[in-house]
């Protein structure tokens, strides 16, 4: 309710404007805390080698519940080939082919640990709720490919195309009604049913209210939600840059530190970041892991590496796992 005031505030406040990125947040934290000794936070994965996981298949995207049941996608192999689905129900380490359909499919989204939707070129929608046994061909009512796809819970859900047109779902993927044109490329759906969209420049928040021109951001990539009411959010932007918002993407900070346990570390670089549930999240950059409890206020180092040139795909699963991939051929399972 509080984020919808707030947003429902700026449209009435400031039409056709766009809400810039005001202060500098020099760090994220007060004062460091006590020193505990412990080198990674209880139940989270920090330390150790990554398992290298090879799904036999080429993916364009990859959606998993924190259970570790989860199903990827890809593009139709060959001349005539099925569109690739790959379905799995531990975390990774081994895939059951649900290959279906000829066009490519571009995204997925998990509903839950038996019901994906999953999206491709010509407006292509598949989805299931048997764990994939079955896949139905659902009418999304465009021919536009489809990039993107996301839920708030088991009903609401939204996809996006490749000319920044939104559709929107209130009863799991069966129907989809076009919403508006946006010129998005990415987007982030909210707990509350509302949705985050972007290009590498503007936010725009998607909800009752309509759309909402938010913060202008800079080569915005990713965005992640800490807490149920989406409003608290960190982003990460081009170069390994982080911002960080606790009023539902209003107004960012950019982070020029972070609090450690017993040291401050200046100008981090992030790879890729995800939290979970209670706040506990974990971020990957250049030099290692980190880990939280807090949602960010403080970090704990660890020393398990995985770099590379590009800004993986990244998420943490309950029993404090985490799961990282994004070059499209193999994916990292980090255990704690």
């Amino acid at each position: 309710m509080l984020r919808e005031l707030i947003v429902a505030l700026a449209i009435v406040a400031l039409p056709g404007c766009v809400i810039q990125t005001t202060g500098t947040l020099p760090r994220t934290g007060g004062t460091l805390p006590a020193r505990s000794g412990d080198e990674t936070l209880p139940g989270l994965a920090g330390s150790g080698r990554w398992l290298e996981l090879n799904p036999g298949v080429s993916y364009e995207a990859v959606a998993m519940r924190p259970s570790g049941q989860g199903w990827l996608v890809g593009k139709a192999q060959g001349a005539g080939g099925k569109a690739v689905i790959r379905h799995t129900v531990d975390g990774g380490l081994s895939w059951t082919m649900q290959d279906r359909g000829r066009l490519d499919l571009l995204a997925v989204a998990a509903l839950g640990d038996a019901s994906a939707v999953a999206v491709g070129r010509g407006g292509v929608v598949f989805r299931t709720e048997d764990g994939g046994a079955r896949w139905t061909l659902q009418d999304a009512g465009t021919d536009q490919d489809l990039v993107d796809v996301a839920f708030a819970d088991m009903s609401r859900g939204y996809a996006l195309a490749t000319d920044g047109t939104l559709l929107a779902t209130t009863d799991g993927g069966r129907t989809w009604s076009e919403r508006m044109r946006t010129g998005a490329r990415g987007m982030k759906v909210l707990r509350d049913g509302s949705a985050l969209l972007h290009d590498d420049q503007r936010l725009m928040h998607w909800g009752p209210h309509g759309l909402a021109q938010l913060a202008r951001v800079n080569g915005l990539v990713s965005l992640h939600e800490v807490n149920d009411e989406g409003l608290e959010l960190w982003a990460l932007a081009s170069g390994g840059r982080m911002l960080h918002s606790t009023d539902g993407g209003l107004t960012w900070d950019p982070v020029t530190s972070l609090a450690t346990q017993d040291r401050w570390l200046r100008q981090p670089t992030a790879l890729a970041m995800a939290f979970g549930a209670e706040r506990r999240g974990i971020m990957l950059t250049r030099f290692g892991i980190l880990t939280t409890l807090d949602g960010g206020r403080t970090w704990i180092e660890g020393d398990a590496r995985l770099t590379s040139g590009w800004q993986p795909w990244l998420q943490l699963l309950e029993d404090g796992s985490a799961l990282a991939g994004a070059d499209g051929r193999t994916l990292w399972r980090l255990r704690p």
